[in-house]
């Protein structure tokens, strides 16, 4: 469910008010809460004319924005969706909106819709105008990182053998760098209150060293994680893309968008830019650093200084040249890279004890310890 999406007649990214101010010369026909309304004719021309901003199919319908009905408050934006109908069969395969469009429970956490346009989407509208207008980069360029992202995600595939268990599992476990007391020693327990299920987690984290050091690196934030066990819900066993293909890319954008959170008050998200690095950020600010990045080679530095003269240039003139809003390349990446990693470490630890049954077996063998030590002694 983008919130933007490619126009072919006016060759531009829009969003749908965007799109209804071109077609109407100037303003929306009708109210971006009351799409209903919209003239049939305008309907079938979207249809054709729209395009899925990553998989490139047709047949967009809008859908309505909402508001609060005591305060009139917007609450939801407008939006595109591309579903199966009679002249078209939905996304393409692995398009980062299928699922997105096929299903409506919940979908809001699919992808940010959460306001008309807050202070961070309506900055970014404001900069990617700029830079169009500017020649800095054009709709092509933004088309052909479109087509280039999504022909790099279908090169690379992998099954989801894993169980929503598997991220359970990955979350429970101690990290390889927790604070570990001196290592046992028999005579430790002739003391009363010794505590003996501190002395086993730090026994079981000594003797599993290297499983624990492999899943700190699996280790994210709650949100991804929930998300991924509901990607596991609905893709068990199927043949999914392997985004780690773009690792590299995923972290120099991830970089660039903590870099702009803490240096751009503009974006309002100065308190938020430590949660970027855990996968929680916006699909706008991800595509407007992808966008960045990928003009510039993905060199980092040449990102920046290019946002540096974007922010220098006079005001657009026109806020209606275009937008990428709705364009996020990295769309679930961090619960996708979780559950393909996940997936590996099922295949190649079919058998793994439970934290729970690794600490009662370590605290087991230290009291072993401890009692043919006492046997000795007699």
């Amino acid at each position: 469910m983008p919130t933007t999406a490619y126009s072919t007649y006016f060759r531009c990214e829009l969003d749908v008010e965007q799109l209804l101010a071109k077609m109407g010369k100037g303003a929306s026909p009708v109210p971006l809460h009351q799409l209903d309304g919209l003239d049939p004719l305008w309907r079938e021309w979207i249809k054709k004319d729209i395009r899925c901003p990553s998989c490139g199919v047709a047949g967009a319908t809008l859908i309505s924005g909402a508001v609060a009905k005591r305060s009139g408050k917007a609450l939801r934006q407008a939006h595109f969706r591309f579903q199966p109908g009679e002249q078209n069969n939905g996304h393409l395969r692995y398009c980062d909106f299928e699922l997105a469009d096929r299903e409506s429970k919940g979908v809001e956490s699919l992808v940010a819709l959460g306001g008309p346009r807050n202070r961070e989407t309506r900055y970014i509208r404001y900069l990617v105008c700029i830079g169009i207008e500017q020649g800095m980069f054009s709709q092509a360029d933004i088309r052909a990182m479109r087509q280039w992202f999504f022909e790099n995600k279908q090169k690379s595939r992998f099954v989801v053998t894993c169980a929503e268990e598997n991220i359970d599992y990955i979350a429970s476990m101690p990290s390889s760098r927790a604070p570990a007391l001196s290592e046992f020693s028999p005579p430790y327990g002739e003391i009363p209150s010794f505590n003996w299920r501190h002395a086993a987690i730090s026994r079981f984290i000594r003797d599993n060293g290297s499983l624990l050091t492999q899943l700190d690196s699996l280790k994210t934030s709650s949100q991804v994680a929930s998300r991924a066990k509901e990607l596991i819900t609905r893709y068990r066993q199927s043949e999914m893309f392997d985004v780690s293909i773009l690792q590299p890319y995923y972290s120099s954008t991830i970089e660039l968008a903590v870099f702009f959170a803490r240096e751009c008050p503009e974006f309002g998200l100065q308190n938020k830019y430590h949660a970027i690095r855990w996968g929680v950020s916006s699909n706008a600010l991800l595509a407007f650093c992808a966008l960045l990045l990928y003009v510039t080679q993905w060199e980092f530095e040449s990102a920046i200084a290019l946002m540096g003269a974007i922010m220098q240039s006079p005001e657009p003139k026109d806020l209606l040249a275009g937008n990428i809003i709705g364009l996020n390349p990295f769309h679930d990446y961090a619960a996708w890279k979780l559950i393909r990693d996940a997936s590996v470490m099922s295949i190649k630890w079919s058998v793994l004890p439970t934290y729970k049954e690794g600490i009662d077996a370590a605290e087991a063998t230290l009291r072993e310890e401890h009692r043919l030590w006492k046997l000795a002694r007699i």
